[in-house]
């Protein structure tokens, strides 16, 4: 019985060892692809994977990365790949790898398959068509305009006629609001003039105040001094607070005035549009005939941005729970590493195109570090360098940094694009942009950010050498249709700034381009001085009307301001003629006091004085009758 299981555990054994050797490398090499597709989020095709289990060295024949906005091709490829697993790692489950040497990439080369994987999405997808809506907006702004149409649309009297200005809709209203503020400040008026009549009477009762004869006098006084201070500094309150709330309206109808002026605009704009002439320096032409184009070369960066933003958010799984311990002592090992389940610490890569054969001449190197499937659990952020350069002499150069090691994320790539082929730019969907461009090259320099609610996308693309073809295309039907294909003729040299910002599914794109001003002067030279000439006249009607309304609501409210300042003016130097009686008033009665109280003290020092002398003598006659009576007594005796 014994042998029987001694025979099967061999059996196993055996058929574990040739399963190992047969099919490891197939078993590893798909566990490898389906975790580098987790990651990466694309199709990863890896051949000829070799594992030596006693140095753990691994080779590939080659790996293929494909791209997810064209699956019939690849991001990256590469042959020849090497690397050495780290064992420790391995006995917890974890692959870690410290360096990859990749020496021969192949970029955007075609698949023999579709590299397309079926992924479970929360979310429907964001469709191409709804982010472009706004694009189509865009371009339905550029206006048809045929010469033949302009002399008819020319007529200022006969577009005005029916018109109704919002300036004198408006200057009509500020009148009944100013009617409504004149109320106010009358009742005001009436509130200054009993102000007025109290001055008066304090003016009276300071005159009625004579010099006192007595220091009882001279209390009363200034006690009615300060009382009439306190009515003084009350009538000042109140006349503060009247200037206070003059002020606040007068502020409100000068704001209301100043208000005008964007009505006026608006008449402006409204007339011109029953003109049916654009406003030509105010087009965004870029937009309109780049925008769609521009978008299509950006959607490979939004949506590799976005899938970064949806797929790599940084995760913190919760750690097992511990098994419940017997009370026993717990045992640290220092030096001991926490490991993400897959890392590759460092890929240095590097390529050289095959002489006498089309990739001659074709460079590319960089360095990338901490590939992981844990963020957090590394605790470093993933960078990337890499410049690349074409045999035609095209250059790329990126740095970036996806920082997922917190929620909170942030990811910044720089890009840089030099000797693009302009040839290769698919311009279709347009009858304005030519059927092809046959020279020229653009530099790109673009800004990627990343965050959990926002992909930014900023970038400055400068174009020359151009030469365009139009042929193929229709006779433009209307002026500016033409100008646009005649400038786009003759450009040779363009700078376009771009911005592009989804937030959630809204997506907001920016254009602005020196192509706006080319085209904007030649309508103004082809247009002529009539179109001018209107527009010129027009603005000359809105302003004086505006000019005159202003004018009429100015004259209102300054003349009602002149005749509050006056009497506030007036009052306050009633006021302060008042407060300097007061004070002058004060000053005399202090003085009288003060004189009075020194006479006072004279008089009693005096008196002190006379009662002094007074009591000397009564004291003197009162010893000398002493002495008589001592006299007189003594005598008396001597007769007894």
């Amino acid at each position: 019985m014994r042998n029987k299981a001694i025979l099967i555990l061999i059996v196993l054994l055996v058929i574990t060892v040739l399963v190992f050797v047969f099919w490891g490398n197939t078993i590893i090499g798909r566990g490898l692809e389906n975790m580098l597709q987790a990651i990466t989020g694309a199709k990863v095709d890896i051949e000829g994977f070799r594992l030596n289990p006693f140095n753990m060295w691994v080779k590939m024949e080659s790996i293929q990365i494909t791209n997810p906005a064209n699956t019939w091709r690849n991001i990256i490829a590469a042959n020849k790949i090497s690397f050495k697993l780290a064992p420790g790692p391995l006995f917890e489950g974890k692959m870690v790898i410290d360096e990859i040497v990749v020496e021969d990439l192949v970029f955007n080369n075609k698949r023999r398959t579709d590299g397309k994987i079926k992924r479970v999405r929360k979310t429907p997808p964001k469709t191409k068509e709804k982010k472009e809506s706004k694009l189509s907006r865009a371009i339905a702004t550029m206006p048809i305009l045929k010469p033949e149409t302009i002399a008819g649309n020319l007529d200022l009297k006969k577009i005005t006629a029916t018109y109704q200005f919002k300036t004198d809709l408006s200057a009509g209203r500020i009148k009944s609001e100013f009617a409504v503020y004149k109320g106010k400040w009358d009742a005001n008026l009436e509130e200054l003039d009993e102000i007025k009549g109290e001055i008066q009477s304090l003016d009276e009762k300071i005159g009625k105040l004579k010099k006192p004869d007595s220091l009882l006098e001279v209390d009363e006084q200034l006690k009615l001094i300060g009382e009439i201070r306190d009515t003084v500094e009350k009538i000042q309150t109140g006349m503060n607070s009247s200037n206070d709330r003059f002020k606040k309206d007068s502020q409100a109808l000068a704001e209301m005035i100043k208000g005008l002026k964007e009505e006026a605009e608006a008449d402006y704009q409204a007339l011109l549009a029953l003109a049916k002439l654009p406003d030509i320096g105010k087009i965004n032409y870029a937009e309109a005939l780049l925008g769609k184009t521009i978008f299509n070369a950006a959607s490979f960066i939004l949506g590799t941005a976005g899938y970064i933003q949806q797929s790599l958010p940084a995760r913190v799984d919760k750690p097992p729970k511990a098994k419940p311990t017997r009370d026993g002592q717990n045992i640290v090992f220092p030096g001991r590493k926490t490991y993400p389940r897959f890392l590759i610490k460092k890929i240095a890569v590097s390529g050289k195109g095959t002489p006498d054969s089309v990739m001659e001449g074709f460079y590319a190197s960089g360095i990338i570090t901490g590939i992981t499937s844990e963020p957090p659990v590394y605790g470093l952020p993933l960078t990337a360098a890499f410049f690349a350069q074409t045999p035609k002499q095209a250059l790329l150069k990126l740095d970036g940094e996806f920082n997922h090691v917190t929620p909170e994320f942030q990811d910044t790539i720089r890009l840089t694009l030099k000797g693009i082929p302009l040839p290769e730019l698919d311009l279709s969907g347009s009858e304005y942009l030519p059927s092809k461009i046959l020279s020229g090259n653009a530099e790109i320099d673009a800004a990627v950010k990343i965050l959990p609610e926002l992909i930014q996308v900023k970038a400055l693309v400068t174009a020359d050498q151009i030469k365009t073809d139009f042929s193929g295309k229709p006779e433009a039907g209307d002026l500016i249709a033409e100008i646009v294909r005649n400038t786009l003729a003759g450009l040779k040299q363009v700078t376009i700034d771009c911005q592009l910002e989804q937030i959630n599914d809204r997506l907001e794109m920016k254009i602005s381009s020196d192509l706006d001003q080319m085209i904007a002067n030649r309508l103004q030279e082809a247009i002529g001085e009539k179109v001018t000439g209107f527009t010129r006249e027009l603005r000359a009607e809105v302003d004086a009307r505006l000019h005159e309304a202003e004018k009429s609501l100015n004259a209102l409210k300054e003349g009602y301001e002149q005749i509050i300042t006056a009497k506030l003016h007036e009052l306050q130097e009633r006021i302060d003629l008042e407060e300097q009686k007061l004070e002058a008033k004060k000053k005399e009665l202090e003085a009288v006091k003060k004189e009075l109280e020194a006479k006072k003290k004279e008089l009693e020092a005096k008196k002190k004085e006379l009662e002094s002398e007074l009591q000397k003598k009564v004291d003197d006659e009162e010893e000398k009758l002493k002495k008589k009576f001592q006299k007189e007594l003594e005598g008396l005796k001597d007769i007894l």
